[in-house]
């Protein structure tokens, strides 16, 4: 029911009430409902009118009535106060797996920040690094001379021992 709706059920409402001479109030609870018909026509038949209200209501409930805001608008409120504990729950449960990500991506600029400063270090590394790979090259024929004839003396030791145990 819409606001305009409601205000005019409450102006009509406040109206009958102004406009009667005796207004009878009942407690309906415990009638069956073929007793509560028989009375309804009965007073129909004199002339009054009759209704059945839920509750009795008093003029700031009609006033709290009057200033509820449309259906619609109830309905919103409803569906956001049950989905914003959701989205709460549904947070709480992606928030690591986005963490990880925001850690995974940092790591990945990270290392790409890095790899340009890795391959300009490598240039200047690689030729100091065949300079000195050539003077061992040049020196190898005398390292494996200087081997050779330390193994040269052993060699012909072994062979004198092999020779003495023929004899």
């Amino acid at each position: 029911m819409h606001r305009s709706d409601k205000e005019r059920v409450v102006s009509q409402l406040a109206e009958r009430l102004r406009s009667t001479e005796t207004l009878m109030v009942a407690d309906y609870r415990g009638l069956t409902m073929p007793e509560i018909e028989e009375l309804r026509t009965r007073l129909l038949e004199a002339g009054a009118r009759f209704l059945i209200e839920g509750s009795l209501v008093g003029d700031d409930a009609i006033k709290q009535l009057a200033t509820l805001p449309p259906t619609d608008v109830l309905r919103a409120q409803l569906v956001g106060a049950v989905s914003a504990p959701l989205a709460t729950v549904v947070g709480l449960f992606t928030a690591p797996l986005r963490d990880l990500v925001g850690v995974l991506d940092a790591r990945i600029k990270q290392l790409q920040e890095q790899e340009p400063e890795a391959e300009a270090a490598a240039e200047v590394e690689e030729p100091q690094a065949e300079a000195p790979a050539e003077e061992p090259s040049e020196e190898q024929p005398e390292e494996p001379s200087a081997e050779a004839e330390e193994a040269a003396p052993e060699a012909e030791s072994e062979e004198e021992e092999a020779s003495g145990d023929e004899d």
